[in-house]
């Protein structure tokens, strides 16, 4: 009895001193998961695989993991004692349904138990196979669920020999896939707020923060072992029509299908994301040259030849892509962007879906933009800003009829500035407002100094922009103007481009009607050049018709432009409108106009451009019959 009682105890203190070893493994294992975030996963992971196996003296124990979005898994995971031939990584994203047995014991039976791999049923065909292949005499293992699903399973193999699992065995190694299943919810909720940071609510595509991570390792990389990397700026039109007329839920639906055709037609390694609104940009990381550039980027747009569907109808959406490259366009994140930006724009002005890359010629072209824009915001208040005038005279007398204000800057660095320079740079900035309304009082005062000389009074031609024909005071400060300057309003008219008329509204044509009723008279400028609208002679309020002077041009040399001259005269003739002819520089052009019956003519076999001292002397002059000012 002594004997059996001291066995007795001894067997006690044994399943004693092992169960404080197992609570204290667990405790360890459990505590060592508090701090698991992504990047100490697999480190915890493999030590808690050693632990289990060295703790129950077994062969192997090991990890898979699922990712249900590719319905794929991957032997991840695992540990190996002395002798025993390792696996990991030998399986790797193999499609879930390869062993089918092994994950319908795991969903009906939360288990896996096979105490003899020989004996397996023949429904397990395929993972007796692999488990042969893998020397596995006997094994275990159990699901790990993460939001009610199956993310993993974790399993115990015996390799040297056949072994019935104990109770003990198993219920250790639900534990532990309670320990990976926390470890696993804390990892996803450390990516949950990972992916938020760093990519695109809508879309899902990384964003403007993790674009800038990857192109700042990207450059790092291109730098130290001399490859090439681009940025593929994107700018997608027509979003902004489905929005006005569909609401932005179904422009939203538009722009995740566009993010969906890009990662499609990007590369394997490159990075598209949205920077937001409908501007969107992919960093390639895998091209050889130039020519393979371009031969993406033509794929890319090629993913907007197809319609998009919506509410079952097609929807054709456009793409404009800029290129900048590193390090020939930049060095620094912010200016590969800024390169690619501008190369964009310059896609955008070719037409729809079309791709442009950034070059030397276009970077210097874009500076010396900024440059000219910087300056001019400067112009007026320096006084560089100066009007001149070219009068607009009687073709067969040269009598001078009136005269137009022409806008020129006398840039201190870079001396007169063209007009087609910087005119378009006014009207985008909007400078045209204020730089407009100096021309307008400067001419009306010139105008008016010129009638208090005792000169003889002649009409002053002034060029209006658009926006300021929308301006909301402009009829006001018009009035204020002539007020000002105590100029009648006979003499002052108002020239407006016929490509501008497009872009009239309602509103707009009412203000040029209260124009007109100040007494002010209008005036189309470069009619038929472009945009000819006949409607646009009937519907605006205008007094005279300005012949482009492309067609001017044309006479002598081309007799459908003599065509389409003599049928302009005619037309504004009929509808009782005064005419004039720009560009004028040859007898025969002169004499052709004369015989056409055209009224005025502008041009320089009569008159250049000049500033007002010297126009004031030609005005004190007697006029003679066909007198001109030639350049020479």
């Amino acid at each position: 009895m002594d004997s059996y009682s001291n066995q007795n105890h001894k067997e006690i203190i044994q399943e004693k001193n092992y169960v404080i070893s197992f609570q204290k493994m667990i405790l360890d294992i459990s505590f060592d998961f508090m701090d698991i975030i992504p990047e100490n996963f697999d480190g915890k992971v493999n030590t808690l695989l050693k632990k289990i196996g060295v703790f129950f003296k077994m062969d192997r124990t090991y990890l898979f993991t699922m990712d249900l979005a590719k319905s794929t898994m991957t032997y991840s995971h695992e540990w190996c004692n002395t002798g025993v031939r390792p696996e990991v990584n030998t399986i790797e994203e193999i499609p879930l349904d390869v062993f089918p047995w092994w994950l319908d014991q795991l969903e009906k039976h939360n288990l896996v138990y096979v105490e003899d791999v020989h004996a397996m049923p023949k429904e397990a065909s395929t993972e007796q196979e692999q488990l042969l292949r893998q020397e596995v005499q006997s094994l275990i293992s159990v699901p790990i669920y993460l939001d009610g699903k199956i993310q993993a399973f974790i399993g115990i193999d015996s390799v040297t020999a056949k072994k019935k699992w104990k109770k003990e065995n198993i219920e250790l190694l639900y534990t532990m896939a309670n320990v990976i299943s926390n470890g696993l919810a804390r990892i996803n909720a450390v990516k949950k707020i990972d992916h938020m940071a760093y990519h695109d609510a809508l879309t899902g595509l990384a964003n403007r923060s993790l674009l800038s991570e990857k192109l700042h390792k990207g450059m790092h990389h291109a730098a130290s072992h001399k490859t090439l990397i681009a940025i593929m700026f994107i700018d997608i039109e027509g979003v902004k029509i489905i929005n006005d007329n569909f609401g932005h839920d179904q422009g939203d639906k538009i722009l995740k299908q566009v993010a969906d055709r890009l990662e499609q037609a990007a590369g394997k390694h490159d990075c598209v994301s949205r920077l937001g609104g409908d501007e969107f940009v992919i960093f390639l990381t895998d091209y050889e040259d130039e020519q393979h550039l371009e031969s993406y980027a033509s794929h890319v747009i090629e993913a907007f030849s197809k319609p998009f569907i919506l509410r079952n109808q097609e929807f054709f959406i456009t793409a404009s892509v800029g290129i900048s490259q590193y390090p020939m366009d930049g060095n620094t994140i912010e200016t590969l962007i800024r390169n690619a930006d501008i190369a964009m724009y310059k896609a955008k002005s070719l037409g729809k879906n079309h791709y442009y890359v950034c070059s030397t010629e276009l970077k210097n072209a874009t500076f010396e933009t900024l440059t000219l824009t910087n300056d001019l915001y400067m112009a007026i208040k320096r006084n560089e800003l100066m009007v001149y005038y070219q009068p607009q005279v009687n073709g067969t007398t040269g009598e001078i009829l009136a005269v137009e204000a022409l806008l020129r800057w006398n840039h201190p660095k870079l001396g007169i500035v063209p007009p087609n320079k910087f005119i378009t740079l006014a009207e985008k900035t909007r400078l045209i407002i204020p730089i407009g309304y100096w021309v307008l009082k400067t001419a009306c005062a010139q105008c008016k100094e010129w009638q208090r000389k005792g000169l003889k009074p002649i009409n002053m031609a002034v060029n209006f922009s658009v926006h300021q024909l929308n301006h909301p005071k402009i009829v006001e400060q018009m009035e204020n103007v002539l007020k000002q300057t105590s100029l009648q309003a006979s003499y002052l008219e108002v020239e407006i481009t016929e490509s501008s008329t497009m872009d009239i509204t309602e509103k707009t044509r009412a203000t040029l009607q209260r124009i007109k009723d100040l007494g002010i008279s209008l005036s189309i400028d470069d009619f038929g050049k472009e945009y000819s609208s006949l409607n646009r002679l009937k519907e605006l309020p205008f007094d005279k018709i300005k012949l482009d002077m492309s067609f001017v041009n044309g006479i002598g040399v081309c007799s459908k432009d003599e065509k389409i001259i003599k049928a302009i005269l005619l037309l504004a003739e009929d509808l009782k409108l005064k005419s004039i002819a720009e560009g004028v520089e040859t007898e025969e052009q002169v004499a052709f106009l004369n015989s056409a019956r055209c009224m005025q003519v502008q041009g320089f076999y009569f008159h250049k451009p000049m500033p007002a001292h010297e126009l004031e002397q030609l005005l004190a002059k007697k006029p003679h019959p066909a007198s001109r000012d030639l350049l020479h």
